[in-house]
């Protein structure tokens, strides 16, 4: 054998092991067995957050399973209603977890050092492990972006779509008062554009892996969620459409002290014909606003005049989050930017100039048109975080946080929408397996009888040929379809034929 042969054998063979480690695992790891065989670091003893126990990955994930037990513990039991479950899976667990201790994820999943070890890393995973490399100043969305490339690096390496898997899939267009220009100051980013990135980050927080969203011509965004019920998680739809649009305004008048009560207010929502109420004062335009009564949704809401037009909206946000109130009930806190916080400041500083004694001024928080609360305002503040009050539970609590953390600034409606069942999925992939193994096994047993030893170099190089290209479909995390399965079975018989 030359040299020449040896050297394409040996080119070939390296392909094909790469094509080989591309396209495993076959199936979906456990995330959990998972997490834990990609730790490359433990924390230093000497570091304050290993002081309280956890030095290891493996201790945080105890605590999170923990956690997770004593919760459905207390909903089996009638404790706890299943609206107020904070760990619901253990990547939800984790990510609350990390909130509440303020642990960094990232601390124990480092990447190699050295360039030859990065290189090995991504070559050979299973060899030298990758570890994560992220960079995100936010620890908690530091913690976010190190779990689901975990949880997504767990799954299988070849994607199954839905008529494989089993999942829902539909469509969010633009509002037909949007369009799809070019963004001013978006630095070329169209509002789709826009609407896709919007929608992965918050498929992110949700803990959805392998999910896909992708434009549907010029004016609708399509996204599929494997192994997704709408029947066990009827909210995810609407959590995903809802825009988040949050912003700060200026009240009219002023809350008395004396008779515990704010004035003026609006005689009634809408005026004698039948439109709301509005009210202009030193030329600034107020509409009257209705803000229901947390503590008792059943009473009759209260009427406010509420600049028309906003001082702040929620662009001032950094992060937002769930947290407790006094009570024991839930609200949603956020911090602000740096220029966040300043601007609070100017607003709350030009409420708190016009107080009088026992007049104090008040703020608006309006959440996708809604008055969500009106807290009073009696000194500039200059806090770097603030909240919204409200008869939330967690589940509602998590959901609002976020979607103010990937806010939508266009109005969606949902178009198409279909559901396939994991069963029929199942069924759907059993039969296309089998009809696949089937078809080449009579490949193969017609080749070797017919033209022997030359058949046989010919079934070698169809399957080092559909190895490549099902390789290639998992590098390019292409999905795989029934059609697609067709696709690489009609490819096995042109190149036998040929």
């Amino acid at each position: 054998m030359t040299k020449k042969v040896v050297w394409k054998f040996t080119v070939i063979a390296a392909m094909v092991l790469l094509a080989i480690s591309a396209i495993t695992p076959l199936e979906d790891q456990d995330f959990e067995q998972y997490m834990l065989s990609q730790v490359t670091a433990e924390l230093d003893p000497d570091n304050p957050t290993s002081v309280r126990g956890y030095q290891t990955f493996a201790a945080v994930v105890d605590e999170s399973k923990l956690r997770m037990q004593d919760e459905q513990a207390k909903v089996r039991a009638g404790d706890l209603p299943q609206s107020d479950r904070r760990y619901a899976s253990l990547y939800v667990a984790l990510k609350s977890l990390g909130e509440e201790e303020g642990l960094d994820y990232a601390a124990y999943f480092p990447p190699p050092d050295g360039v030859w070890n990065t290189i090995a890393s991504n070559l050979a995973p299973g060899i030298v492990k990758p570890g994560v490399t992220v960079r995100e100043a936010n620890r908690d969305k530091r913690n976010v972006f190190v779990l689901q490339r975990l949880l997504s690096h767990s799954k299988a390496s070849v994607k199954r779509g839905l008529d494989l898997k089993g999942g829902v899939a539909f469509t969010l267009e633009l509002d037909d008062s949007a369009s799809n220009d070019v963004t001013a100051g978006g630095g070329g980013v169209s509002q789709l554009d826009k609407v896709i990135e919007i929608m992965n980050g918050r498929l992110n927080s949700f803990g959805l892996a392998e999910t896909v969203v992708r434009k549907k011509g010029d004016r609708a965004v399509e996204i599929q969620i494997p192994d997704l019920s709408t029947k066990e998680n009827p909210q995810i739809i609407e959590d995903l459409q809802r825009p988040a649009l949050l912003e700060f305004k200026k009240v009219l008048g002023a809350y008395d002290s004396n008779v515990g009560a704010h004035s003026p207010t609006p005689q009634s929502l809408y005026d004698e014909n039948g439109k709301i109420r509005e009210i202009k004062e030193d030329r600034v335009l107020y509409v009257a606003m209705p803000r229901d009564n947390p503590s008792d949704p059943s009473s009759e809401a209260a009427l406010y005049y509420v600049k028309k037009y906003e001082e702040a909206t929620g662009s001032i946000i950094e992060q937002a989050y769930p947290s407790r109130t006094d009570s024991g009930g839930w609200e949603v806190s956020f911090d602000f930017t740096d220029e966040g916080s300043k601007e609070f400041a100017r607003i709350t500083g030009e409420i708190a100039a016009g107080n009088n004694p026992g007049k104090i001024g008040m703020l608006a928080i309006v959440l996708d048109g809604k008055l969500e609360s009106a807290p009073t305002v009696r000194q500039r503040i200059n806090s770097k975080s603030a909240r919204i009050e409200g008869n939330f539970s967690y589940a509602d609590a998590k959901a609002l946080a976020d979607v103010l953390n990937n806010p939508l600034e266009i109005p969606l409606k949902i178009g198409e929408m279909y559901e396939v069942a994991g069963t029929l999925a199942d069924d759907a992939l059993a039969s296309s397996v089998k009809a696949c193994v089937l078809g080449a096994l009579l490949v193969v047993v017609f080749m070797c009888v017919y033209y022997f030893v030359g058949g046989l170099l010919a079934v070698l190089s169809v399957g080092v040929n559909v190895v490549l290209v099902i390789a290639t479909m998992a590098y390019a995390d292409a999905t795989f379809t029934l059609p697609g399965i067709a696709a690489i079975v009609l490819t096995v018989g042109m190149a036998v034929d040929a």
